[in-house]
């Protein structure tokens, strides 16, 4: 049975009574947000599908699905909007809106091949604005995705603004996905969405769909331009960058602050490691819960994040490492207790150091999108599969100062046939209980695996007589080659190297009783 639940919302607060400049409405012509489109994809289920627009003041916006209606009043600024709750997955549908002014309909808008299912938005940087056409097995995706019809594309146009628009300028429709509408789309956007599409149809069989909203930028900006300029007030020892504060925010996501997402899919943060690497945890914390706050009035929207990749080097020395640490908030692992409903893919394994598109720019785009489609399986659907690598439970330095011994928290493949990337402390002025950061003297050393635990790793220490008070794993700004890591975990899929152990920096008598990492 389907059940269909109206909520109107009279107030103005969510959508803005004041009309800003680039979309000033004088003539208060009938019509929805320029989102709203045929072939569109809205969500399905909790939370409730919105639509908006504008019309003539002090007339009613008449909304009409499946048979029944619901009526709003457009306000003094020229602004209605409704919400609705579809318990139904699938299409397509048509939906019917109507001005009625004096009890007489003086405008009608129809949208037309409707589907409701989950809808994700991609954003970040050039990574994630990296062309499905150029990515490793490109050719062979463009050429099956006519099989995927029930996929739907829209593309945000890349632009900034000093002020919140209300609507976004749009570069692509809501277009069905083919060769000529994805040559150029967001690749690790649809490799994801397509693997989550196959998921839906296994469980759904051929009602599911998928709305995939790319709003990302080819060139790369800093994480405080995709932030809401309230929240960038969380971090207030940041270097302000009034050029780009809030920028793409406002240009690019506050204008579709009033759609309905399942999630968000993020990859960025190269411009922060050439700038501030270590306030990049506050900001991204920041960024995260504006977006929910303005999105969901403080519901988690869940956020997939992609670790950072390579690079053949760094501009600020160990950049890239600390900012893989702080894309974690400090835990090294994620979801934990300041990025709740966060789950992540590590791409630092993923070395292309010969791509014609530089070194930061790898190709490998599929595999992101696998280790991605685990944890969205995980943390946003309740099945439980491994979706994160092994990450220490226990770090102990033998009495004698020879070695350190590490306890992951689950079965780990450690590969020996690669170079070590196990590093210790030996800097005799810092003590364990001293802050990492201030260690001047990184050695590197050699491990083992503990072959009767099965979950364990032995490093042995280079540091003399100097007790080791450090240990850091895969901290370089391309820590390994290709699937060339020394730790993994073995993913839902059987690959023994699926799912790489993420870099850490930790004491040498760490446990992780109260690490809050959930």
């Amino acid at each position: 049975m389907l059940i269909l639940c109206w909520t109107i919302l009279l107030s103005v607060n969510s959508v803005r009574a004041v009309l800003l400049r680039n979309y000033a409405q004088t003539t208060f012509n009938f019509r929805l947000a320029n989102y709203f489109q045929d072939g569109m994809v809205l969500l399905f289920d909790e939370p409730s599908s919105v639509l908006w627009g504008y019309g003539q003041p002090g007339a009613k916006a008449q909304v009409v699905i499946f048979g029944e209606s619901v009526s709003v009043d457009v306000n003094d600024a020229g602004i209605w909007k409704t919400n609705f709750w579809i318990h139904i997955l699938g299409g397509p549908f048509e939906i019917d809106v109507y001005q009625i002014e004096r009890g007489n309909r003086t405008g009608h808008i129809r949208l037309r091949d409707v589907y409701f299912g989950e809808v994700f938005l991609c954003g970040g940087g050039a990574n994630m604005a990296f062309p499905l056409a150029k990515m490793f097995n490109g050719s062979e995706e463009l050429a099956s995705s006519s099989q995927f019809p029930r996929i739907r594309l829209l593309r945000i146009a890349p632009a900034s603004s000093s002020t919140e628009w209300q609507e976004p300028r749009i570069l692509q429709n809501w277009t069905v996905a083919s060769p000529d509408s994805l040559k150029d789309f967001s690749a690790l956007c649809w490799a994801t969405g397509r693997r989550v599409y196959e998921d839906l149809r296994t469980r759904f069989d051929e009602k599911g769909s998928i709305g995939l909203i790319g709003a990302y930028e080819q060139a790369d900006f800093p994480v405080r331009s995709w932030t809401p300029p309230d929240s960038i007030e969380q971090c207030p020892g940041t270097m302000p960058h009034p050029a780009n504060d809030s920028g793409l925010w406002n240009a690019m996501i506050a204008p579709l602050k009033e759609l309905r997402l399942t999630s968000v899919i993020w990859y960025q943060g190269e411009a922060d490691a050439t700038i501030n690497p270590d306030t990049y945890g506050c900001l991204l914390q920041a960024m995260v819960d504006g977006w929910r706050k303005h999105f969901y009035h403080d519901i988690a929207l869940p956020f997939g994040i992609v670790q950072l990749g390579t690079r053949n080097a760094d501009t600020i020395p160990g950049a890239t490492a600390r900012l893989r640490w702080e894309q974690t908030a400090g835990y090294g692992q994620v979801p934990n207790a300041a990025l709740v409903r966060v789950f992540m893919a590590s791409a630092m394994d993923l070395a292309d150091p010969e791509s014609p598109f530089g070194s930061e720019l790898p190709r490998f785009k599929e595999e992101i999108a696998q280790r991605l489609l685990a944890g969205i399986v995980s943390v946003l659907y309740y099945r439980h599969i491994p979706f994160q690598g092994p990450f220490p439970q226990r770090v102990q330095l033998s009495q004698d100062n020879v070695s350190v011994y590490i306890e992951y928290d689950a079965k780990s493949n450690f590969v020996s046939d690669v170079p070590n990337t196990f590093e210790v402390c030996c800097d005799p002025l810092v003590l364990r209980g001293d802050s990492w950061e201030d260690c001047r003297v990184w050695r590197n050393t050699t491990s083992q695996p503990d072959r009767s635990a099965g979950n364990a790793v032995v490093v042995y220490t280079p540091c003399g007589g100097i007790a080791a008070s450090f240990l850091r794993y895969a901290w370089a700004a391309t820590p390994c080659g290709y699937k060339r890591c020394q730790v993994y975990a073995t993913d839902y899929l059987g690959d023994a190297r699926g799912i790489p152990g993420p870099p850490f920096v930790l004491p040498t008598n760490w446990t992780r009783d109260g690490w809050n990492v959930v």
